[in-house]
């Protein structure tokens, strides 16, 4: 829902799913494709997996994921994926918006701090009235430390 908001919005976005989720997504784009203007790709890509056929579609200027930290098991994948995605120094930023869980998801920071990234929480005045209240929701800003 996330990357056809932005497209509706006017980005080009990539979007990626598990193989067994791609279907409804392609669907969703071909549903909407008039309003789209062709400004969505979807790709099947599981955290971890080879990332050529997402960079084909690149390179990106800003990587989104949203509610994507909820298992932690799979953390260090999101983060092989995210580090082919984003290059060294200088690459594209990231947000990450989760909703607070398992208390894993801190894991996931602190390895993609150990990995070079430098994060930063989105302060609560720039987010949404609605997921400031009870702290159970997360946006993050990652970016490649400089060398």
């Amino acid at each position: 829902m996330l990357g056809l908001a932005l497209a509706l919005a006017g980005a080009h976005v990539t979007l990626s799913d598990l193989p067994h989720v791609t279907p409804l997504c392609r669907e969703n784009v071909a549903a909407n494709a008039a309003a789209l203007g062709g400004r969505a790709t979807v790709v099947d890509h599981g955290f971890g997996d080879n990332a050529g056929p997402l960079l084909a579609h690149g390179p990106y200027d800003l990587v989104v994921a949203a509610d994507t930290l909820y298992w932690p098991e799979f953390h260090g994948q999101l983060l092989a994926s995210l580090t082919a995605l984003v290059g060294g120094s200088g690459g594209a930023p990231a947000i990450f918006a989760y909703r607070c869980r398992s208390g894993g998801e801190a894991g996931f920071e602190a390895a993609a701090a150990a990995a070079g990234f430098a994060i930063a929480a989105v302060p609560a005045s720039e987010l949404s009235a609605e997921y400031t209240g009870d702290g159970r929701y997360r946006v993050i800003r990652l970016a490649r430390a400089p060398s």
